[in-house]
């Protein structure tokens, strides 16, 4: 073939291609159909779509439209939310957008825990609740402060007389302000309601005397009353002038009128500062001694002992209870920290002493009353309020065992920072502080309990048989394997000496015997 000809065939392949792609470019472009869902959801779903037309019904569902929240799904049921909730109930919910702005939010809005109070689907009871408006508050607040003998009015209809739901610009989740809230049904110029307040001007803070829900007292007082108010002297602090009331003092002076027995050197910052209302009410009180919080807060509003930090591990009983005190004063005392009494007087007020100091051997910490020496007071990071781990703490003292750290072969407790297996830490009947007696193995045996069965066979060795384990093993750590206390050949001739004088006397001798390699 020539090059003309080649040429010819060059130019009617290029005028093919041209053509082929002109074609291509032509033909119409295929239309992408829409995957049709061949069944409704009720159509598969009948007892679903029956049961959640009674009552009050979530709008999509009323609507028939269920893709409004869900995903559909194949052969395979499975629930499929578009979104996760929260997110999947915001679209349609937008007032929430306005959530950053307000004072207060409702604990499971706060979480996005939408389902903690409403059904998604249908309910028997208004705004899809869970339960009627009456009881729904009731499956996380408990019951007792707000059925006593006396209930506040409003609560025979519920809580949303007076709280909003879910987001408010109030405290509390208020509806409105405390006084506007409290004047909303309360005349406060009514003869009635003057003569029931000694005939002073009262006007505001009346959550100072009374209780919001209920209470003990037929005029919904609360439980616990400083005096004054009880008797209804209120010019024993107050007195009136024009249409407001005054203290008769500012000062700390007028609370030491009738509290005289506070020691001048007190040791509370509060008292000190006569700052009485950092932790007392001043009228009325729901906590013994009129404190003005509960005391699990009280006190931890300034002594922040880190009972909520991560990585702790144990806290002292009255520390967790808000017990602050069962060890401590409010106001005063001669001991540091405001202690009612020093270690260990103080610890054995709780913990009976003959367990823990007056044992036949107790341990030196114990027996000389030191508990803080190895014990934090109120939050440690370790188990049973060991001020450090185990094994740093007992070799602050017992520093000639930390050294066997090193050894070749440790007892997995000595390794792993465990004393307390074996010991007791505050002491017993036996001067090393072992759990059990050594002898008989019956220390041993509370681990190596499959060695019990062996220990009783005709051919056990002897030491073992007889429980005597230390013979042979070191207790914390050896150079040698297996916890053996010396070369396997040294600790087997300690008590078979006839076999290595025998053995010394001929040149000619096993291998292994040579090597002391008798196991």
């Amino acid at each position: 073939m020539n090059l003309r000809s080649i040429r010819a065939l060059s130019v009617f392949g290029f005028i093919g291609v041209g053509i082929l792609i002109y074609m291509i470019g032509c033909a119409p472009t295929p239309v992408k159909r829409k995957p049709e869902i061949k069944r409704t959801c009720a159509e598969c779903h009948p007892d679903k779509a029956a049961a959640f037309e009674v009552g009050v019904v979530h709008q999509p569902v009323r609507e028939k439209n269920c893709e409004t929240c869900h995903l559909p799904h194949g052969l395979i049921p499975t629930i499929l939310l578009r979104q996760p909730i929260p997110s999947v109930c915001l679209p349609c919910h937008d007032s929430f957008k306005e959530i950053e702005s307000m004072t207060s939010v409702h604990d499971p809005v706060e979480r996005g825990e939408c389902e903690s109070c409403h059904e998604p689907h249908n309910s028997e009871y208004p705004k899809l609740l869970t339960s009627s408006a009456k009881e729904i508050c009731f499956n996380c607040h408990e019951q007792e402060p707000f059925s006593r003998q006396t209930v506040h009015a409003p609560l025979d209809d519920g809580c949303f007389d007076c709280h909003v739901s879910h987001m408010g610009k109030h405290s509390v989740l208020l509806n409105t302000s405390r006084e506007k809230l409290c004047l909303s049904c309360h005349d406060i110029d009514a003869g009635k309601f003057i003569a029931a307040h000694q005939n002073y001007p009262v006007r505001n803070r009346c959550i100072d005397c009374h209780a919001q829900h209920s209470s003990s007292d037929p005029a919904l007082l609360r439980e616990v009353l400083h005096p004054p108010v009880r008797n209804g002297d209120c010019d024993d602090c107050h007195q009136v002038e024009g249409t407001s009331i005054k203290l008769l003092s500012f000062d700390e002076g007028l609370c030491l009128t009738c509290h005289d027995d506070i020691p001048a050197a007190a040791q509370h910052d509060p008292v000190k500062e006569g700052d009485c209302q950092s932790c007392h009410g001043v009228h009325a009180s729901e906590y013994a001694g009129m404190l003005a919080k509960a005391p699990t807060r009280v006190c931890l509003d300034c002594h922040d002992q880190g009972q909520q930090a991560a990585g702790i591990r144990s806290v002292h009983k009255p520390a967790s209870k808000g017990e602050c005190m069962a060890c401590h004063t409010g106001h005063a005392a001669s001991a540091q920290a405001l202690l009612k009494s020093t270690s260990p007087a103080l610890c054995y007020t709780c913990h009976d002493r003959a367990v823990y100091a007056d044992t036949p051997m107790p341990h030196n910490p114990a027996k000389e009353g030191l508990c803080l020496e190895c014990h934090a007071s109120h939050r440690s990071e370790n188990d049973n309020l060991l001020a450090k781990n185990q094994s740093d703490l007992c070799f602050s003292c017992h520093l000639e065992i930390q050294l066997q750290k090193g050894l070749l072969s440790q007892h997995r407790p000595f390794a792993r920072g465990q004393c307390s297996s074996c010991h007791t830490p505050h002491g017993g009947d036996r001067s090393d502080q072992l759990n059990f007696a050594p002898d008989q193995g019956e220390l041993c045996l509370t681990c190596h309990d499959q060695l019990a069965v062996k220990q009783a066979e005709k051919t056990a060795h002897t030491p073992f048989a007889e429980g005597e384990c230390f013979v042979c093993h070191g207790s914390h750590g050896t150079d040698q394997a297996n916890l053996i206390k010396e070369q396997p050949g040294k600790v087997c001739f300690n008590c078979h000496a006839e076999i290595e004088t025998e053995v010394a006397k001929h040149k000619v001798q096993h291998e292994p015997v040579a090597k002391g390699d008798c196991v």
